[in-house]
């Protein structure tokens, strides 16, 4: 089925080197209009996308950054001769913010498309074949019975055609029409379990770091919905965080610049970092929620609940094999396993980097294993060693030999991975985008202010940005 594709090769989401950026110094815009004057807080891509739009439109923008590299959650190692994209790792030609900036950069020529194997969903402690481009592999492998192939089937083909209808400006009104029940609920209820368990959970597990029951129906929806134009899934060569510092190097931004208050006036914004005060005429405030709520005390009704939000959280581990071993194994021609809640013991899901995107391993292969929730909750705190001996025997059960052949191993924890989308999500954000006027000078961006997403993170910078424009030009 179509709508298995997005889970089948997307398992979840700045070169860390250095960067000629400004450091930590005295603030001062130059003597231009406040109007015309934006600081930006937060240099992931929400942050940077809004600046580089403001900067092109003629605006003044600093971009401040608490840490010590550009990128946010968009971040890539390179570790002997390794690309590890330790966050988003994959982009899709369909993006409708990143994909044009991409272009605007330079950074087409870096793009590789990835492999769309088939991919494996662990049923009975069987891997099942589903193959993106054959409706019928979930029936053959054993993943659904007849029935709830059918039915499934059925919702795809309805789900999808009444997207059609769906434009972007109706895009958060129709996410908020659908937010009245959890995903483990509605498609329990109205699918059946099966589909529950062995569809949804694992596409939402694999993408989002969430389980079911905590996640509103209205994503998997949207994502069935939009999987028939979801384009082809991409990677950039020299890394995903190249995005991010390509943009960097388009404004200014100041690193190791933390942000203690955000303040605002009826005519301009007060943003104070260490002992310097920058004020300048609009602030977007892209740094994730905990963050914002920290140093935003003035948010209003409908920023105080965006600001709540909390976020899923999960550990990666990056591994690195030397060649040999087995050809044989659970993974072998598959993209990816993903382990549905039902069947996990420590593991998310695993993947070959050499079967998604064939040749970027020259030597040997990169193994991605992503811990399951309760894992993640164990462990988040424990030293690499004990997580790496931890994972190994458990990984070993799908790729035999991998513990000998190992290079290295990298573990990468996110507290903060992907913003939660409980039941109520899209309503809130339609209720800000639309309690938005004239009288507001701070703007806040990032996946907690839109569709849980790399592309959804952006577009909420693009829609910060065309807020300050319709209010800042003359």
């Amino acid at each position: 089925m179509i709508a298995l594709r997005i889970f089948s090769v997307a398992l979840p989401w700045a070169l860390t080197g250095s960067i000629c950026l400004a450091q930590t110094q005295a603030v001062a815009l130059p003597p231009e209009p406040m109007e015309k004057s934006v600081v930006v807080i937060g240099a992931g891509i929400s942050g940077l996308t809004a600046a580089y739009h403001l900067h092109k439109a003629g605006f003044k923008v600093i971009v401040l950054e608490a840490g010590g590299r550009v990128g946010g959650r968009m971040g890539t190692d390179v570790v002997d001769g390794v690309v590890i994209d330790y966050g988003a790792k994959y982009l899709s030609s369909a993006y409708a913010t990143l994909m044009p900036l991409i272009e605007e950069l330079g950074l087409r020529k870096d793009i590789k498309e990835v492999d769309h194997r088939q991919g494996l969903v662990l049923r009975d402690g069987k891997p099942r074949k589903i193959d993106p481009d054959s409706p019928f592999s979930s029936l053959l492998s054993g993943l659904l019975g007849p029935r709830s192939w059918l039915k499934f089937g059925w919702y795809v083909v309805q789900t999808r055609r009444s997207a059609r209808r769906i434009d972007a400006a109706d895009f958060y009104a129709w996410w908020a029409g659908l937010d009245d029940e959890t995903a483990a609920s509605w498609y329990g209820r109205r699918l059946g379990t099966e589909i529950a368990d062995f569809v949804i959970s694992p596409m939402l597990e694999g993408l989002f770091f969430q389980a079911a029951d905590e996640v509103s129906r209205a994503i998997p929806h949207i994502f069935i919905a939009f999987s028939g134009k979801a384009g082809k899934t991409l990677v950039l060569t020299q890394g995903i965080g190249s995005l991010p510092q390509a943009l960097a190097r388009m404004v200014e931004v100041r690193l190791n610049t933390p942000v203690q208050r955000v303040e605002s006036d009826p005519d301009h914004v007060r943003v104070t970092s260490g002992t310097e005060i920058v004020t300048a005429g609009w602030a977007v405030l892209a740094v994730p929620a905990s963050a914002a709520g920290k140093i935003y005390p003035q948010a209003d009704e409908f920023e105080r609940e965006l600001m709540a939000s909390g976020y899923s959280s999960t550990i990666y581990i990056a591994v690195a094999m030397d060649p040999g071993g087995p050809k044989k194994n659970a993974l072998a021609g598959a993209s990816g396993l993903l382990i549905p809640q039902k069947e996990q013991n420590d593991i998310a899901s695993i993947a070959l980097e050499s079967a998604v995107v064939p040749g970027r391993v020259l030597i040997g292969d990169l193994v991605h294993v992503y811990l399951a929730k309760n894992a993640t909750n164990q462990l988040i705190g424990s030293p690499d060693e004990e997580i790496v001996k931890r994972m190994m025997p458990q990984v070993e059960k799908y790729l035999p030999g991998v513990s000998q052949r190992m290079r290295f191993a990298r573990v990468y924890r996110w507290k903060e991975a992907i913003a939660l989308m409980p039941v109520g999500k899209g309503g809130d954000i339609l209720q800000y985008r639309q309690s938005r006027s004239s009288k507001h000078r701070v703007w806040l961006a990032g996946d907690y202010t839109a569709i849980s997403s790399g592309d959804g993170a952006a577009e909420s910078g693009m829609w910060a940005a065309n807020q300050i424009l319709q209010r800042g030009r003359p």
